[in-house]
């Protein structure tokens, strides 16, 4: 028995040729569609940037096609701004916005506060966008623990 066939020595061993390369082009496209497919999910998904309270009575509400109000707090500053479909906003034009959403066939309005926005603020909201008949109104919260 040779060295070469396998022996006491181990089997016997390939010679690696160092001009081989390997073709990353299948790799990159793979990453590109995996990219593509993340950014796609992350605009279709839900958006809770608002750190709301965990509910504790109720049933879901439906928010695809919602009209969303987010109310959050600067910590820093202590002032609340008010994001109607993340777009910046008023508590004064809520009603505006709710009785626009009600046009395009969005009956639903939720409105999704900071767990620290004073209480005031949120009734003040709730009160504009209750204003606009034919609308349900909710209070975004987390699932129930």
């Amino acid at each position: 028995m040779s060295h070469d066939e396998g022996g006491i020595d181990g089997p016997r061993r390939k010679k690696i040729k160092h001009d081989e390369e390997i073709d990353v082009a299948p790799l990159i496209d793979c990453t590109f569609i995996l990219l593509m497919y993340f950014i796609v999910l992350q605009a279709l998904s839900p958006r809770m940037d608002a750190n709301v309270p965990a509910a504790q009575h109720g049933s879901a509400m439906k928010t695809d096609g919602a009209s969303i109000i987010t109310i959050k707090l600067n910590k820093d500053t202590q002032q609340t701004t008010v994001k109607y479909d993340d777009k910046e906003g008023t508590v004064a034009g809520v009603t505006a916005y709710v009785a626009e959403g009600l046009r395009k066939q969005r009956t639903n309005v939720v409105i999704m506060a900071d767990r620290d926005v004073p209480h005031g603020v949120v009734q003040k909201v709730l009160k504009a966008a209750g204003k606009v008949e034919g609308v349900k109104l909710g209070i975004g919260v987390q699932d129930k623990k």
